[in-house]
C-alpha cells in the first residue's frame, strides 16, 4: 500500500474587489447555523475575503488471481498493490481593495490563513487514517466475491476496481468533506466577527 499526500502553499486571488466578492456570498447559512439570524441581517454584513479548499484523488490497484481448485474452474481475487496519490490545495480570496501588506489586508489574512492551517491538519489526518484502514477496506471488498468462475475473472477485476475506488473516494471524501466543514466552522465563530470589526476600523491602510 503505497499512499502519498500533496498539500501545496495557498493558492492566492487578489484580483476580485469587494463588490464583486460579496456579489457571489451570502451569510445566510452562517446565521442560521450559529442561530444569529435575530441578530444580525445578512445585508449588513460584508464579506471581507473567504477561503476554500478543494481535492483530487488519483487510484491505482493492481490485482490478481489464484486457482482455488486443481481444475481450475475457479478462482480466488485478491489485491496485490493499491497507489494512492491525493492533492489537496487552498485558495484564499481577498479583496483588491486591500493594498497588499497593508493592516487590512494582513487582518483578513491573518483569518483566511487559519482555514489553510486547519485544511492542512485535517487532510493529513484523513490520509493516515485511511492508510491505516485500506487493509480493512480491501479484505472487505476482497470478501465480495470470494470465488469466481476462471471465465468471468477478468471481467471481475475490472468491476472489482470500481468498487475499491467508490469505497476508498466514499470513505475519505465524504468523511474529510465532513470534518472540514467542521473545523472551517469553529473558525468562522460570531466572535471572531465581532472582533473583526474593531480591528479593521483600526487600520489606516
Amino acid at each position: 500500500i503505497d499512499v502519498s499526500v500533496e498539500l501545496p502553499p495557498p493558492l492566492y486571488d487578489l484580483k476580485s474587489s469587494l463588490r464583486e466578492i460579496n456579489k457571489d456570498t451570502n451569510a445566510d447559512d452562517w446565521l442560521v447555523r450559529n442561530g444569529m439570524q435575530k441578530v444580525w441581517k445578512s445585508s449588513d454584513m460584508t464579506t471581507l475575503g473567504y477561503a476554500e479548499g478543494g481535492a483530487g484523488l488519483v487510484a491505482g490497484f493492481g490485482m490478481d488471481a489464484k486457482k482455488h481448485d486443481i481444475y481450475g474452474v475457479y478462482y480466488c481475487l485478491y489485491v496485490t498493490h493499491v497507489d494512492l496519490s491525493m492533492i489537496f490545495r487552498t485558495k484564499i480570496v481577498i479583496p483588491k481593495n486591500f493594498k497588499k501588506g497593508g493592516c487590512r489586508f494582513n487582518e483578513v489574512h491573518g483569518h483566511e490563513y487559519r482555514h489553510y492551517l486547519a485544511n492542512r491538519e485535517v487532510v493529513e489526518s484523513y490520509v493516515k487514517k485511511l492508510e491505516a484502514d485500506l487493509p480493512s477496506i480491501i479484505a472487505e471488498m476482497e470478501g465480495t466475491w470470494p470465488y469466481v468462475d476462471g471465465k468471468t475473472a477478468p471481467s471481475t477485476i475490472e468491476a472489482l476496481k470500481g468498487s475499491m475506488k467508490d469505497a476508498i473516494e466514499a470513505y475519505i471524501m465524504q468523511g474529510m468533506a465532513e470534518e472540514l466543514k467542521h473545523r472551517n466552522n469553529l473558525i468562522d465563530t460570531p466572535e471572531e466577527y465581532a472582533s473583526a470589526g474593531p480591528k479593521m476600523k483600526a487600520c489606516k491602510d
